[in-house]
């Protein structure tokens, strides 16, 4: 299924499901790297997709009617932020990732932020290098960004720092 059929949209209720499908089978990646311990973790719920529904802030990836991955965006530190980026296990590695990365980019854009930004593993290549391949750059949160600080410290004294935390920024041009 490559990448060039694939339209972004608004998720719906009705995605909810293959929502949480994709966020568990996606995660199947880190089991193939050792990592088992990031897709034993609790997955987003229906009330959290919901609400991203809700707040018109999760896109899906779509091919034919099939979803492929999603990505699930909001605003902290008064720019763009990337929540979660998922895409299906046998999808992985054709584009849609990189399609709904540069759909966020165009959605931060559009509500007028000149930064996007995340949180990652630093060393799984799929995570950190392949964002940094995409114009992210590691950033460490001080107090001009207490929001991210937050976040990433929240990670990084949970069970996600079995294997180093990032932050992650990148400026956009308007």
């Amino acid at each position: 299924m490559p990448s060039t059929n694939m339209k972004i949209r608004l998720a719906i209720y009705d995605d909810i499901p293959r929502i949480i499908e994709i966020e568990q089978h996606g995660g199947r990646k880190f089991s193939d790297i050792g990592m088992e311990w990031v897709t034993e973790r609790p997955s987003s719920n229906s009330r959290d997709i919901t609400e991203g529904i809700n707040a018109k802030s999760i896109f899906v990836a779509v091919n034919d009617h099939t979803l492929a991955g999603f990505i699930h965006l909001g605003m902290v530190d008064n720019h763009g932020h990337i929540f979660e980026v998922s895409v299906d296990y046998e999808l992985q590695g054709k584009g849609v990732g990189k399609l709904l990365m540069n759909s966020a980019e165009e959605w931060a854009k559009h509500h007028n932020f000149n930064a996007i930004s995340l949180t990652t593993f630093k060393h799984v290549a799929f995570n950190g290098p392949w964002y940094q391949s995409l114009g992210y750059i590691e950033t460490d949160p001080d107090d001009k960004l207490p929001e991210l600080k937050a976040i990433i410290d929240s990670e990084r004294t949970s069970d996600l720092n079995k294997s180093e935390r990032i932050a992650m920024i990148k400026s956009l041009d308007k």
